[in-house]
């Protein structure tokens, strides 16, 4: 629902989030009008940058926060302006206020939920990636945006970054030819930059719905297809490095994506690659 170009790519983070909050949206409610949006669930330590950035764009006005963890609530009154307003059940919060748009960071497997009750009021409606926390989820969220017809985003803010920029246009002037294939990798210790809020609900399969793979290997998938389109099949395999048996919140993942016309690499590259010390096996 973005464009590939964003004319403040580089302006830095905060903007780049102003810019998604208001991409959401499509158009704004009337000329000169204020979007005004809600938010939905402070678990996810991102929470206070997009709370923010909301605050810090001209043409949105956060009017109200929910979430049932009182703490949380307490500290979001702290960073919002007096005439925002707080609860502890979001549905309700919903029928009360009547946003034009909701920023969503709940646990994965709750974007359903939110997303059902979002479509029955025709409220647009944002979330931090991934979409969902199984495949049946995301189907149902899409159709529910379709049949409500409102917009459903997802946060890719990597997109819209200086060098994710600086590479589409070095393809769209044909510098660099076809794409042959793409490698991502991506790392963090969870254990050192998560707050205890969000690691609950990190570490729960049944909630986050798969862990690095879900959190950071999507990144991969959302790169492939923004640069090479969509794919004619998708087969796909996922590996735990045995370091990370022990403490899944220290972990690798690794995402590829090759071009169907590509040669085989030679052997001495490919047994290479699998024998790295610290990026373990391909997939």
């Amino acid at each position: 629902m973005c464009s590939k170009r964003s004319t403040r790519a580089n302006t830095g983070m905060s903007r780049i989030q102003a810019i998604l909050v208001l991409a959401l949206l499509g158009a704004l409610p009337a000329p000169g009008a204020k979007t005004r949006v809600a938010y939905i669930g402070l678990e996810l330590d991102g929470s206070w940058s997009w709370i923010k950035a909301i605050q810090a764009e001209p043409d949105a006005e956060l009017i109200a926060v929910a979430d049932p963890n009182a703490a949380l609530i307490a500290r979001a009154k702290s960073v919002t302006a007096p005439s925002t307003r707080f609860y502890s059940d979001y549905v309700r919060m919903l029928d009360e206020v009547k946003p034009d748009a909701v920023l969503a960071t709940v646990p994965n497997a709750d974007h359903l939920a939110v997303t059902q009750a979002c479509a029955q009021r025709r409220i647009h409606l944002w979330f931090q990636k991934p979409m969902a926390a199984t495949a049946a989820q995301a189907r149902e969220m899409a159709r529910l945006a379709r049949d409500s017809n409102i917009l459903l985003m997802l946060s890719y803010h990597n997109l819209f970054n200086a060098p994710m920029q600086a590479v589409t246009g070095n393809i769209e002037a044909g510098q660099i030819g076809a794409i042959e294939r793409l490698v991502m990798r991506n790392a963090f210790n969870a254990s050192k930059v998560l707050s205890p809020t969000y690691s609950a609900q990190f570490l729960d399969p049944a909630r986050h719905g798969g862990g690095a793979l879900m959190d950071q290997g999507t990144y991969g998938i959302n790169y492939a297809v923004y640069l090479m389109g969509r794919p004619a099949r998708v087969i796909a395999t996922a590996k735990t490095l045995p370091r990370l048996r022990a403490d899944p919140r220290l972990y690798w993942p690794r995402f590829k994506v090759r071009n169907r016309k590509q040669r085989k690499l030679p052997r001495s590259s490919r047994r290479a690659r699998k024998t790295h010390p610290r990026r373990g096996r391909s997939w």
